[in-house]
């Protein structure tokens, strides 16, 4: 075999990955939107609670909605969300016991208060389009990171035209704005 067309396990393997960041940042390219939630846990009443996010292009608002009261997940006879459980909107919610049950060992992302009194603050900081989280009214890079990692990091199978936050933050220029800490907004 000719040595200059036989490539290293190494190229092989770089080529592999700029061809797999391409198809992600391609995706990004193609969509409007990054839509996404996480189960956080059960109340006591038996009520699933999940928050949502979601992320508009072409005006660059981000909006955080939870489908119940978050103090109730603090409230004795709740259970807290034992593992990480997140998904892009319009799949299917998943049937949580059997999910948790076959994702227990590697799935990590356990939700506990310290979980809730942060998002509390997230929430905030979403809605304070005013304040350093935001440039012009408009989502920093910053915040959209911040709640992709507590909410939805994204997908990584590229073939089905998916994609994950840091390629929509590359294509789709997101602003940087100022640097900002969760911690300095209010948990109300």
């Amino acid at each position: 075999m000719n040595k200059k067309t036989q490539l290293t396990n190494e190229e092989l393997r770089a080529k592999r990955k700029a061809a797999k960041k391409a198809a992600f940042l391609q995706n990004a390219e193609k969509s409007n939107k990054y839509y996404g939630r996480r189960y956080l846990g059960t109340t006591n009443n038996g009520k699933d609670i999940w928050i949502t996010m979601r992320f508009d292009r072409i005006d660059l608002q981000i909006s955080l909605e939870v489908n119940g009261d978050l103090d109730d997940l603090l409230e004795e006879g709740a259970a807290l969300a034992p593992i990480r459980v997140t998904q892009r909107l319009g799949n299917k919610k998943p049937k949580l016991q059997d999910f948790m049950q076959v994702h227990r060992k590697n799935a990590g992302g356990q939700v506990t208060p310290r979980t809730i009194e942060y998002i509390k603050k997230l929430i905030n900081a979403v809605e304070a389009k005013s304040s350093v989280s935001h440039v012009d009214g408009k989502c920093s890079s910053l915040l959209f990171q911040y709640v992709t990692g507590i909410i939805f990091e994204g997908d990584i199978n590229e073939l089905e035209g998916n994609y994950r936050w840091y390629d929509a933050v590359e294509q789709w220029n997101i602003p940087s704005g100022g640097y900002f800490i969760v911690d300095s907004f209010l948990a109300t």
